[in-house]
Formats: C-alpha cells, sequence, structure tokens
C-alpha cells in the first residue's frame, strides 16, 4: 500500500512538472486564473487601442481570446491576430471577425421630402458614424420619420468624412426639400430652400465643411424679393457671383459667361428663384460681365470697372447702350513698366525702373524686404495684378539664389544667376510659372551647384528604406549593405557635398542601432543626426544616444528622441557592447549559453566569465557594486543551466585578508557569499543549489603581508561539486 501512495505522489510531482515546463508557470511568482485573465485582457486591449480604428470586441476565458465585430482591411485583421497572439500567458485565439467589403466610389444618398421624411442609403465606415448620420436624419425629419438602407464598408476618403456629411446634413435641414449626394470627397446638394435667406444658411453650412468639393442647385419656392444678381470682377482672383436666375439652365449659361468672358475662375452660386424683370435681362447680365463688376437690381442697371486704353471703354458703349450707369477708368497710355533687380554675393539687393499704376516703391520694399529702392519711379501703366504676381514670384526665388539679375520689361521677365547647392533651376522655373500666371514669359538661365549630402532612414514593420543624397565616395550598394539584406533605395543617389569619412562614420553608427528599434526615422543633414522612433524591449534610450554620441564624435550634432518599451518575461535582444543574445527573466537580461552541463564544464564557464572581472566588496562592505551588474547576469545564466537541470551543487565562499578579528572576518565574508548568492537567486538560480560560506582568513591564495597580496585574499571563490559530496 505504501509503495503505490509513493508511486501516486510521484507521479503528481511529475504532473506538476511537466504543465510547468510547457505551460510556462513560475513557482516563484504564481498567479491565479482569474488575474492571469485581467493581464490578457488589459494586453489585448492596449494593442486594439494602438492600432485605432473600430474596436474589435475581445472575449477572453482564461487563457482564451476571441475576436468578434467588424475589421476594414485583411492587412489589419493578419497584425491584430498576430500582436494578440503573441501576449504572454494567451495559450489560445479565435477570430471571428467579419472584414469589410470595400466601396469604390464610397457613396452615400439622403433624400429629405416636402412632407419631412428622410431616407438614408448608402455607405458608412462605421457604427458611430452611423449612429451619428441617423441622429442627425431624425433630427431634420418630420412625422413622416427616418427610413434608412445603410451598409457597413472600407474605403471612405481620408480625412474627416463624418465631419463633411454632417455638414450636408445641416444644409439639408435648412431646406424645405431636397437630396443630399456624397460620392468620395464630391458633394452636391439640389432642392428647394423658401428663400434666399434659407439658402445664405446653407452656403455658410458648406463654407464651414471640413472637406470635400461641395456645389448646390437650389430653387426658392417663393419668388425673390427685389430680383439680384452681383459679379465682382476684382483686379486679380476669381469672379465672385451670387444673386438670383429664373431656371437651373440660365444660372448654369450666366456662370459659364462669367468664366469665359473673363478668364479666370468663378465662385459663388445662384439660387433659382421666380421674379425675372423682363426677357433681355440674362443679355444684360452677359453685357455687364464684359466691362467689369455688376450690380443689377430690377432694372437700375450700374457698371464700374478699368480698361487699358480708350479703345477698349469705346467698345463697350454700343454694347451697353444708353441703360446703363457707367464709371469707366482707363489707365494713363503712357510707356509701359520695366524693372531691374540685382541680388549681390553680399546679400545686397537694388531695384530700379518704372513701376506701373497702382504700385508704389513701399510696395515693392515690403513685398522684397531690404531692397534699396531709391531708383525706382511710378509711370501709371501696366496692370498691376500682373506685377504683383511677378514680385511674389521673385520674393519665392530669391532666397535660392547666391547671386541673380532680374529684368522685367513689356510681357517678358528674363532671370539669370548662380543657385544655391539645394536647389535647382527646374524647380526655380515652375515656382516663377505658378506665381507669375500665363500673361509673362519666362527666360531663365542660372547654374546649379552639386546637391548637400542628405539621407533619410525609415525603417517600419521590419522593411529598411533609404532615400536621399549620400556623399562623393559613398555607392548606393555601400549604403544599403551597411543596413544589411532586406534594405532598400527609394530615391537614393549619389554625388552629394560632404566630408565622406564622417558620413561612413555615422552611417556605420546609425545603422548598427537599427536592430534595436521597432520603429525608426533617421534624418542625417548638415552635420546634424536627428533620430526618432520606439525601442525594442530592453534597449534603455539613455544608454544608446550616449554610444551613438561617442561614435560619431563631437563635430556632429544629435537629436534623440526615442520611446523605450518596458520588457516583459521571454523577450529577447542583443547587447550592443558584446553581440550576445539576451533573454529576460525574472527582470534581468541573461546572456543566452549553450553547454554540455557537468561540473567540470560548469567550472570552466565560470572560470571564462570570471577572467575579466571579479566580485570585489568595499571595506567592511557587503554590498554588490552596480558595475557587477553584466558579470551577475552571465554567472546567473551559466548557474541556471549547470543547477537547474541537474543535481550539482554551487559553493560561493567568501574570504578575507588577515586583518583584524578572526571571527569579524568570518562574519564579514559569510554575509559577503550570501549576498552573491541572493543575487543569483535573484536572477532565477535555484536557492537550494546554493550554498553560502564564509571562510574569513582561511585559504589565502596570498600573502598576506603586501597590499597587493591582501587585495588577492580579499574575494568570492565558486567550486561546482555534485550535492552528495
Amino acid at each position: 500500500m505504501r509503495f503505490f501512495l509513493i508511486v501516486l505522489v510521484m507521479l503528481a510531482l511529475f504532473a506538476t512538472a511537466w504543465h510547468a515546463a510547457f505551460n510556462g508557470t513560475d513557482y516563484a511568482n504564481m498567479k491565479g486564473a482569474p488575474q492571469i485573465e485581467r493581464e490578457i485582457h488589459r494586453a489585448a486591449l492596449k494593442i486594439m487601442a494602438d492600432l485605432g480604428g473600430d474596436p474589435v470586441e475581445i472575449r477572453t476565458s482564461g487563457r482564451q481570446v476571441v475576436l468578434t465585430g467588424h475589421i476594414d482591411s485583411k492587412d489589419r485583421r493578419d497584425h491584430l491576430l498576430d500582436r494578440i497572439g503573441a501576449i504572454r500567458l494567451v495559450s489560445g485565439l479565435s477570430d471571428e471577425m467579419t472584414l469589410l467589403k470595400r466601396a469604390d466610389p464610397f457613396t452615400l444618398k439622403v433624400e429629405k421630402s416636402a412632407e419631412g421624411g428622410v431616407s438614408v442609403e448608402g455607405f458608412v465606415p462605421n457604427r458611430r458614424a452611423e449612429d451619428r448620420l441617423l441622429a442627425q436624419a431624425r433630427e431634420i425629419s418630420g412625422r413622416e420619420g427616418v427610413s434608412a438602407k445603410l451598409e457597413l464598408a472600407s474605403g471612405a476618403p481620408d480625412g474627416n468624412w463624418p465631419g463633411m456629411v454632417s455638414t450636408g446634413m445641416q444644409a439639408l435641414g435648412a431646406m424645405m426639400s431636397g437630396t443630399l449626394e456624397i460620392s468620395g470627397t464630391e458633394a452636391k446638394l439640389s432642392g428647394v430652400v423658401e428663400d434666399a435667406a434659407r439658402k445664405s444658411e446653407v452656403d455658410a453650412a458648406i463654407a464651414a465643411a471640413p472637406m470635400g468639393t461641395w456645389s448646390h442647385d437650389l430653387i426658392a419656392a417663393r419668388p425673390a424679393d427685389g430680383y439680384i444678381f452681383r459679379a465682382s470682377k476684382p483686379l486679380d482672383g476669381a469672379v465672385l457671383v451670387d444673386g438670383n436666375a429664373p431656371d437651373a439652365a440660365t444660372a448654369k449659361t450666366l456662370m459659364t459667361a462669367a468664366a469665359t468672358i473673363t478668364g479666370r475662375t468663378v465662385e459663388g452660386a445662384l439660387l433659382t428663384a421666380k421674379g425675372m424683370p423682363g426677357p433681355k435681362w440674362p443679355e444684360q447680365v452677359n453685357q455687364g460681365l464684359e466691362a467689369g463688376s455688376i450690380d443689377l437690381r430690377d432694372w437700375a442697371l450700374r457698371i464700374e470697372g478699368t480698361v487699358d486704353t480708350d479703345d477698349d471703354r469705346a467698345k463697350l458703349t454700343p454694347l451697353l447702350g444708353e441703360d446703363w450707369e457707367v464709371a469707366i477708368t482707363v489707365r494713363n497710355p503712357t510707356p509701359p513698366g520695366n524693372i531691374t533687380l540685382m541680388l549681390g554675393m553680399d546679400g545686397s539687393l537694388k531695384v530700379n525702373g518704372l513701376l506701373p499704376e497702382g504700385l508704389s516703391p513701399q510696395a515693392v520694399a515690403k513685398v522684397l524686404p531690404g531692397a534699396d529702392t531709391t531708383g525706382l519711379e511710378p509711370v501709371l501703366r501696366g496692370r498691376r495684378a500682373d506685377w504683383t504676381g511677378a514680385l511674389d514670384g521673385l520674393s519665392i526665388i530669391l532666397p535660392q539664389f547666391e547671386e541673380l539679375e532680374v529684368a522685367i520689361a513689356a510681357t517678358t521677365i528674363t532671370a539669370r544667376g548662380i543657385l544655391k547647392r539645394e536647389f535647382n533651376a527646374r524647380g526655380v522655373e515652375a515656382v516663377l510659372r505658378n506665381t507669375v500666371g500665363p500673361v509673362w514669359a519666362l527666360r531663365i538661365s542660372v547654374l546649379e551647384r552639386r546637391p548637400l549630402a542628405e539621407l533619410t532612414i525609415v525603417f517600419v514593420d521590419d522593411q529598411i528604406q533609404f532615400s536621399g543624397v549620400v556623399p562623393v565616395g559613398i555607392s548606393t550598394e555601400e549604403v544599403l549593405a551597411m543596413a544589411g539584406p532586406g534594405a532598400r533605395a527609394m530615391g537614393l543617389t549619389g554625388g552629394g557635398e560632404g566630408n565622406t569619412d564622417d558620413w561612413k562614420k555615422v552611417l556605420t553608427a546609425v545603422t548598427g542601432l537599427i536592430p534595436t528599434f521597432d520603429d525608426m526615422a533617421v534624418e542625417v543633414i548638415e552635420q546634424r543626426v536627428a533620430i526618432t522612433g520606439t525601442l525594442r524591449p530592453g534597449y534603455g534610450p539613455e544608454d544608446l544616444q550616449s554610444r551613438l554620441s561617442g561614435q560619431i564624435g563631437d563635430d556632429w550634432d544629435l537629436e534623440f528622441s526615442v520611446n523605450g518599451i518596458t520588457a516583459n518575461e521571454g523577450d529577447r535582444r542583443r547587447d550592443l557592447t558584446t553581440g550576445a543574445q539576451e533573454t529576460y527573466r525574472n527582470g534581468h537580461w541573461l546572456p543566452d549559453v549553450s553547454f554540455t552541463v557537468s561540473s567540470a564544464q560548469c567550472e570552466t564557464q565560470f572560470k571564462t566569465a570570471l577572467d575579466t572581472q571579479r566580485i570585489d566588496f568595499a571595506e567592511e562592505d557587503f554590498s554588490i557594486d552596480a558595475k557587477y551588474r553584466a558579470l551577475l547576469n552571465r554567472l546567473s545564466a551559466i548557474a541556471i543551466r549547470c543547477l537547474n537541470s541537474s543535481a550539482l551543487v554551487l559553493e560561493v565562499s567568501g574570504h578575507t585578508a588577515s586583518v583584524g578579528n578572526d571571527d569579524e572576518n568570518r562574519r564579514v565574508s559569510a554575509q559577503r557569499a550570501a549576498a552573491v548568492v541572493a543575487a543569483l537567486a535573484e536572477r532565477g538560480v535555484r536557492p537550494g543549489a546554493m550554498v553560502a560560506v564564509g571562510r574569513g582568513e582561511d585559504d589565502p591564495v596570498a600573502s598576506n603581508n603586501t597590499a597587493e597580496g591582501r587585495a588577492q585574499n580579499e574575494r568570492i571563490a565558486f567550486r561546482w561539486r555534485d550535492s552528495e559530496n
């Protein structure tokens, strides 16, 4: 009977040990099932928060995790499963999530009937957006209520798409009836408003839209009180139009005429309303648009504006007839304006010549700060708007030049000079063309300098990408080789200006840090290295910054803004100093060791570790200095392998010199040996397999008659033996 009881006990112990080995049970820090479940749930919730997007429902039962709900892409689902599956203690993961289909285009249609009913049909990106949309629909609906046919889908435009929809719903609320149609970022409103005041509410709502291209086609239910058409044709910018039109076709014709006749874009909208003064009203509008700004109120017709010559003014007289009140200014037909601009190597800027109407030397000085404008004179000839654009273009390109000469005459801008290193002739011409407009012909002749070396490194999702310009003497292949397999060049070129040796040193140091990061962005330019990112567990920002500073030298500025991640039990890393692979155990990074366990091998491994450093104590002290942390970690890794899987015993003995009382020396040596045993046990070495012995001044290894000999006798010694010895 006793034999069977012993067998049962041994089987129970074996089952417990097997469970610990295969399920990660730590008997020194055993956790109950509820605590494990809460820890897994908190870790999963944090991962969801990091990923953003719609919340996925997480159910945790023991070590089992079930994910349900909608998710908008396969990549995001796979990433979520990988992250949660890697949570420590998770033993099972069930994917019950539904992948949303992609809608292209992403459309939505809302109709509001005259009776107050609202129907909603289309796509929404998530339930929050759906709830918000339906809440607004109920607010603008009457007793007919809301009917909805909405479908969850991915593909919503980037930006504030819910805010765009909210804008449309607000505008629809100001209408008696109508339709809101959204396709991607294009939005259109059509329907009936009560009067011009309600139309203004729609315009105000659209003006406040956070995104999208908006248009509307509105009809007034009541005739306009005073039929109005206004068109403002400023010297520069778009033509601004508002007022009334009798129908949608006439409104479109007038808007098209405004764009065609003026040669500019048109902003604003017309409200379709009854009450047009007469059948010739649209023709009168076209006549006014050819001349300038218009303000039509019923039959009170007035036009004012500016033309270049008396001939231009004469052409308007038969067009307008005698019904119009006319106030047209003709520019003075004096010689055209022309100026020259000189930028010297010393930074001096001089502007001379004749200015057009309305452009003063003070205005030029404001656009070109620091310019000497004493040689400028106004001549009242030329369009100020055209010249303002030309001067704006020059103000943009001036900082790109070391030396520049510009001539502006008739309709031609001529520029020649020497560019600064980081700019090119094509960019200068593009900036001028976009700024000065089609009025001016450009003649650009500039010299370019070699570009300054600058490099951007992006490391994310285990992909390393290089872009930029490296100095002469460093090839793109050499840069990629520094980062190792998987590095890619995304627009990386050579031939830049920079110190080749310094850059090689910096690139070697920076690429050496890549394995320590989860994600990383590096910018190298003009003796400056800027690094941002998130470190992998076990790497400290301060240690890496100090290491990098020592490698790149004092001639380079270092901007180091990274976040560290707290290590979890079982995390792995590579020690940048030794190159050893390490595992995080019991709050310490222990190097990975591999050897056949025996007392001789364990002795050899300890001796090798202690050849470069030994554990010393201050006089009369038995606390271990932090400088022995790495040594203790290595000794612990060896001891764990030797003691946790064999019957060996590690004897840790403390020794002192023969100075002072023998009993006191024995007590101090015992405390020091116990401190080392405690440090090893803290790192996971089995305490029952270690023995701390205080031998005091016994067993000296050198003479106690010299300081050097006494220092050798003050020591910690290690001896391996079988448990029965």
